[in-house]
């Protein structure tokens, strides 16, 4: 017996949102940033709680982490992948797999990097 699928029940805690795959490439030691992907799909973005963030390492407790919850839509990313969406630049730092229950979870933190208009596309 498998995990319920709770996609129903997200549809009023997601919003549609455009999420942009960036891909950074370093051209003559300067790094450029390209839009590879880009699809609209249902995201919740939330704070990561505190708890969880206690338990990374020290000098990276002072990150921006954030959880990403989005609904299936076919698009799997992986960790490393820094995703766009709005303003703020997400670097995926652990994936939750609960395509089972109709969403991925992924545990991000901002990517300072990448800054907004500093890619090609924006």
């Amino acid at each position: 017996m498998g995990i319920p699928n709770v996609s129903g029940a997200l549809r009023g805690w997601t919003k549609k949102r455009t999420i942009r795959k960036i891909e950074q490439t370093v051209v003559d030691f300067k790094a450029t940033y390209a839009i590879t992907d880009e699809r609209r799909l249902p995201v919740n973005i939330q704070p990561t709680p505190e708890e969880q963030v206690d338990r990374t390492v020290e000098e990276q407790r002072s990150w921006t982490h954030w959880t990403l919850w989005i609904r299936d839509g076919g698009r799997r990313y992986s960790v490393d992948d820094v995703l766009l969406i709005g303003d703020t630049a997400y670097k995926i730092e652990k994936i939750s797999d609960w395509r089972e229950g109709g969403y991925t979870e992924y545990e991000s933190v901002e990517d300072y990097a990448v800054e907004v208009g500093e890619y090609e596309g924006s």
